[in-house]
């Protein structure tokens, strides 16, 4: 399809934009917008389901509900209410360290006692 080079409901390639099927769907489009997109889409497969896909999402506050749902719900199963894992993890990491210069420490001690005793 040849498209003017100035259009902007057009990408590149040649096939719809976003910003394109967006307003087609939300019919802010129309006169010979309308009627260029209406005739690509019959013409291309990609954009024909792109606008399939756009038609049954493009209601963007309901996907954004859907995934907050779904994120406390994964939240709430994996992680224990009232913790918060990622502010903990530099106190256990400095008790684990800590721990381990003990331990280190006290090998050295038990080797060099050993060693005297030898």
């Amino acid at each position: 399809m040849v498209t003017h080079p100035h259009s902007r409901i057009f990408s590149p390639g040649g096939c719809l934009t976003p910003q394109a099927i967006r307003a087609y769907l939300d019919g802010k489009m129309t006169g010979a917008s309308k009627i260029q997109v209406e005739e690509h889409i019959r013409r291309c497969r990609l954009c024909s389901k792109a606008l399939e896909g756009f038609r049954s999402h493009h209601r963007m506050p309901y996907v954004q509900s859907d995934l907050n749902f779904l994120s406390k719900k994964v939240r709430k199963k994996y992680i224990p209410e009232g913790t918060q894992p990622l502010r903990k993890l530099p106190l256990l990491i400095l008790i684990s360290l800590a721990i381990s210069i003990v331990l280190l420490l006290a090998i050295i001690f038990i080797i060099r006692m050993l060693q005297a005793g030898l």
